[in-house]
């Protein structure tokens, strides 16, 4: 499914640059904002908030105020500043239109797996509540995604996550390690 999206964003700045070529005209009404709104939208699945924020700024002052656009902004703005309870709450909220709620669903994917990973990179435990509210999910859900990672979960609602690196790195690489620094250090 992933790979189905390859393409959108740069898809999406040709087009761009398609209509800025044809004149101030065709850069007004419902194609224009879903434009922005996808480009935005894209560069969120893309992990690439900054090309989404120069997006928004291109983006002519009529479609700013369309309720497409004002959501994806939203969503890259709460990525921005890491305020995710605000990412969840536009994603619940909003009622995207038909042409974008398929890349709207493929971006709450690729979010929620990135925060999971970086639960995983960053926690050595944390509460499930925190688990839920970082992902958006509801708190009873979490110990089935935290043991379908492979992370432990105590009895206290603390989770243990497991990084994937750290999970699957063999004790002979430890080893090898060691020996590098030792024969590197001074």
């Amino acid at each position: 499914q992933a790979g189905s999206w390859d393409g959108l964003l740069g898809d999406t700045e040709m087009a761009e640059l398609t209509a800025a070529e044809s004149g101030p005209a065709s850069s007004t009404g419902d194609a224009t904002a879903l434009l922005y709104a996808t480009q935005m939208l894209a560069c969120i699945l893309a992990d690439e908030l900054s090309r989404g924020k120069f997006a928004f700024k291109r983006c002519p002052e009529l479609s700013r105020s369309h309720p497409q656009v004002d959501a994806a902004h939203k969503l890259l703005a709460a990525l921005w500043k890491d305020k995710f309870d605000d990412f969840w709450e536009v994603m619940r909220t909003c009622e995207w239109d038909g042409s974008v709620k398929p890349l709207v669903d493929e971006v709450e994917r690729a979010v929620r797996s990135r925060l999971t990973a970086a639960i995983a990179a960053a926690y050595e435990s944390i509460s499930s509540a925190d688990v839920a509210r970082l992902l958006g999910i509801a708190q009873p859900s979490v110990p089935a995604l935290a043991l379908a990672h492979g992370w432990a979960v105590g009895t206290d609602g603390w989770i243990e996550p497991v990084s994937p690196a750290s999970a699957s790195v063999p004790e002979e690489s430890l080893f090898l390690n060691d020996k590098v620094q030792e024969l590197t250090h001074y």
